[in-house]
């Protein structure tokens, strides 16, 4: 399966603006501003006959300031973060909400956090698989 990133054209015109002015000055900024301007985290949701999977790259966040919450078929992972270097104190946060079909096995969820990925199990309920039926 091939996934694609998308990009809202609304963001992409007004990345594009700077270049209507015919400055680089104006371009630089504009570049500047893309480059520090907040961002998901690449998220990759996939399924097959036993569960749905979600795999968020977390690079840099530590397991401990990751929280998931579950509820009903709404998966909501976030993350508060505080770097400090110096004098100088960064925070940051972000929250995902994820909204699964229903009928999930709530009690078989399991999360692994390792190498700046996070993986999210959410095993279907049994009358969500797929079963054979036998033709006479």
């Amino acid at each position: 399966m091939k996934l694609i990133r998308y990009e809202n054209p609304q963001l992409r015109r007004l990345r594009g603006a700077g270049s209507l002015f015919g400055s680089s000055v104006f371009d630089d900024l504009f570049n500047d501003f893309w480059s520090y301007a907040p961002r998901q985290p690449h998220t990759e949701l996939s399924e097959d006959d036993s569960a749905y999977y979600v795999r968020i790259e977390l690079p840099g966040v530590k397991k401990e300031s990751i929280h998931l919450e579950l509820t009903d078929a709404t998966l909501t992972v976030s993350s508060r973060t505080v770097h400090k270097a110096d004098d100088e104190v960064n925070r940051g946060a972000w929250s995902r909400i994820i909204t699964l079909p229903e009928g999930l096995e709530q009690e078989g969820v399991s999360a692994r956090h390792e190498d700046g990925v996070l993986e999210v199990i959410l095993p279907k309920a049994e009358s969500r698989k797929p079963r054979e039926i036998e033709v006479k």
